[in-house]
């Protein structure tokens, strides 16, 4: 497009008399340069953040994508229910502007963080990296690129979640996504909460450092809760699964009146 705009610029100008069109020649030119330079600097078609939006659709058909068991998405933080740790994650933000979630595959991971965000959001707009976008780009145009758009992101304060962070810390993607995130977190008007998923034969002592960690025993009842609840305010929503999601479904009734259950039962 830059050059375009030069060329264009040069070939319409003789049409124009010696003064207009070297005037028009001129600043064609310059804008041609800035836009090279703007395209060099921050890249054209690839981004590297996302903005977050809560927005819900059909409730009874977000609440089956919820119940299927289909990857977390903003708008299920409006639905389901929200984890003791949610308030330690934003007080631990508050205090140090940054956070990190640990556990298992399918732990509910992406749901806290966005329970997480979801608390944030009156005062803090919410985006999400994909640091995967980077590979294949060089180290350096990644953190031109990652370095212009955080600069440009919109909010006068902005949270930031890092899915994968553990992948990312494998490479030397991590390193510049760490090394720019930092030094945004101590200007002191952006947070950023990690999601690492944690090797099922990591013992404690090598869990992260301060991280936090869904505590199964104290959810379980607000799980059971939750989904016998909605399938009794939408029965229809068993049409909508086409059958039983992987976990069983067990209601108060059926468990009994203890709500000891654990989410291992429910997968079955």
């Amino acid at each position: 497009m830059a050059s375009v705009l030069g060329v264009l610029g040069f070939c319409v100008s003789p049409f124009l008399g010696d003064k207009w069109g070297y005037a028009l020649a001129s600043a064609s030119l310059a804008l041609a340069i800035s836009i090279g330079i703007l395209v060099h600097k921050y890249g054209s078609s690839r981004a590297f953040f996302t903005q977050i939006s809560f927005s819900t659709p059909d409730r009874a058909t977000a609440l089956a994508s919820l119940i299927r068991g289909e990857s977390s998405r903003p708008h299920f933080a409006s639905l389901a229910p929200r984890p003791d740790e949610c308030q330690i994650v934003v007080d631990q933000l508050k205090a140090e502007g940054t956070a990190t979630i640990t556990g298992g595959p399918g732990e509910g991971k992406s749901l806290l963080a966005y329970h997480v965000a979801q608390a944030l959001q009156h005062r803090h707009k919410t985006y999400q990296l994909h640091w995967d976008r980077a590979i294949g780009v060089s180290r350096t145009q990644f953190h031109v690129e990652l370095e212009g758009e955080l600069d440009a992101l919109k909010g006068r304060l902005r949270f930031v979640i890092i899915d994968d962070a553990h992948l990312a810390d494998e490479t030397w993607i991590g390193d510049v996504v760490r090394e720019l995130l930092q030094r945004a977190v101590s200007e002191r008007d952006t947070k950023t909460l990690w999601i690492r998923t944690q090797n099922p034969e990591s013992v404690a002592g090598e869990e992260l450092e301060n991280s936090v960690k869904i505590d199964y025993d104290k959810l379980a009842p607000k799980q059971t809760d939750f989904y016998s609840a909605t399938l009794r305010e939408y029965p229809q929503i068993f049409d909508q699964l086409g059958g039983l999601p992987p976990w069983r479904i067990v209601t108060p009734e059926q468990h009994g009146t203890s709500h000891s259950l654990h989410l291992e039962e429910m997968r079955g």
